[in-house]
């Protein structure tokens, strides 16, 4: 499953659309200072936004 993928990497608030080959999935990324390795399945991460906490 895609939003499977995108919590293995450390992502929360998962959220995925489409159906088939295209879906676009958004999430949250709680980990400031820290990267992951993505997935093949996962083509590409675009940065939507940043909330202060």
């Amino acid at each position: 499953m895609v939003a499977d993928k995108f919590r293995e990497v450390g992502f929360t608030d998962v959220v995925v659309t489409g159906s088939g080959r295209t879906r676009l999935a958004m999430g949250s990324w709680p980990h400031a200072e820290k990267s992951a390795n993505i997935p093949d399945e996962i083509k590409e991460i675009h940065e939507i936004g940043q909330i202060e906490v």
